[in-house]
């Protein structure tokens, strides 16, 4: 089969959507022909703003990791921008005017991608992730063609900025796939229908991390477990992802463990340098690195970070499902969420992980405070975590395997 997958981003770009594209193209390229298109943004600002990062042109198609990879510019001109809208509008039959309109609100504008999709010989295509304008492209490309439009939306839907009447425009969709029962159970609130819902976790490349050594990131940091308590964050460093709390909790478990080392792997932000700034001697128990310093997800720092800690936190209301989490059951470490109903359903309380409000560092401290003065508790929850990636199929080539059966079922209905 043809597919084309559509994230936004893909690699260099760093974010959960964008790796779950790059490990599936990877691994059902196999069986089908897979080419990637996206836009040519490397962070969310080069969506709507020509100051952002955008990646290096290069002759196209790229070929990252045996993909194909087709990136096309994005508009920033009103006037181009507007064409884009009016051009993909007529497509969007089906869904309230004022659904269709607030969908379209949203950038970002490529009218490369556009033309690309449309003269593709592609039988299928899977785009991410609400509520980018990249997946109404893929639908209105989808709908010229009469073939099916896959969308795996990633709504985080505790984020209030998920919570928008555009979220009506997924209904559309032949198939949505969503990371969790409470995230098909929040479309479903919002009018989607459920039958056209199929939940897909995301996945691991558990044996890649098991195997992982430990001394890559003990070179680079100096930060070694045999000394040091190392409690590992990785994700964007904002209030969303929990790095604002991370650092406010860090006081607390500091004055009982003088040698404990927070290591914060994410794009910085300016809260978080705030932040930063208000620790003052503190400072010494955090390391951070900047993905521009790594090479993706399988950086062998980053991937030693994970081997090294003792415990992974991640205490984010802006998770679909997590593929941090699963890294760190991986390495058999144990996991603190934030206690929102996807987690709460996905990762159960004293199993897997431990939760936290959201928000809360002085809960938070004291959860990693217990997981590090107990050396049979955190082994336990870290095994178990290990476990349920065998159990319940965690890998990327579990879900590879999902999404194919997915594609075939998909391909053989009636399309627009």
């Amino acid at each position: 089969m043809q597919v084309v997958h559509s994230p936004p981003r893909y690699f260099p770009a760093i974010s959960g959507a964008e790796f779950y594209f790059q490990r599936l193209s990877e691994i059902l390229r196999r069986k089908h022909d897979i080419t990637v298109h996206c836009t040519n943004a490397l962070d969310f600002q080069a969506f709507f703003d020509q100051g952002g990062k955008v990646v290096k042109p290069k002759p196209s198609p790229e070929v990252i990791r045996n993909v194909r990879v087709f990136r096309h510019p994005v508009d920033h001109d009103p006037s181009v921008v507007g064409e884009e809208r009016s051009a993909i509008r007529g497509s969007l039959t089906g869904a309230p005017a004022h659904v269709i309109s607030a969908a379209l609100e949203e950038g970002p504008a490529s009218r490369s991608l556009r033309k690309a999709l449309e003269s593709s010989d592609a039988q299928l295509f899977h785009t991410t992730c609400f509520p980018y304008q990249n997946i109404l492209v893929s639908l209105h490309a989808a709908r010229r063609k009469k073939i099916p439009c896959l969308v795996t939306p990633f709504v985080h839907f505790e984020n209030q900025r998920y919570r928008r009447e555009s979220i009506g425009i997924l209904d559309l969709f032949d198939r949505i796939l969503a990371c969790s029962r409470a995230e098909r159970d929040f479309l479903v609130s919002n009018g989607i229908r459920g039958g056209k819902i199929d939940v897909v976790t995301m996945g691991v490349d558990a044996g890649l991390l098991e195997r992982a050594p430990a001394e890559p990131f003990v070179r680079r940091t100096g930060v070694d477990p045999t000394r040091n308590q190392i409690v590992l964050f990785s994700g964007y460093k904002n209030h969303e992802k929990g790095a604002i709390t991370m650092l406010e909790a860090l006081p607390r478990v500091a004055a009982k463990f003088d040698k404990v080392r927070f290591v914060m792997i994410g794009p910085p932000t300016k809260q978080y340098h705030m932040e930063m700034s208000k620790l003052g001697a503190l400072k010494k128990h955090v390391v951070n690195i900047n993905p521009a310093s790594l090479t993706g997800y399988f950086d062998k720092v980053k991937l030693g970070a994970f081997k090294a800690c003792h415990v992974y936190a991640m205490p984010s209301r802006s998770d679909a499902y997590g593929i941090a989490y699963l890294e760190a059951f991986a390495c058999k470490k144990p996991v603190i969420a934030a206690a929102i109903p996807a987690m709460m359903e996905l990762f159960p309380e004293g199993k897997e992980c431990l939760h936290v409000p959201f928000g809360n560092h002085e809960e938070l401290a004291e959860r990693i405070i217990f997981l590090l003065e107990h050396d049979r508790d955190r082994e336990e929850l870290g095994l178990n975590g290990f476990e349920k990636i065998e159990r319940e199929g965690l890998t990327w080539r579990d879900v590879a395997g999902r999404l194919d059966g997915i594609y075939s079922a998909a391909q053989g209905g009636d399309h627009w």
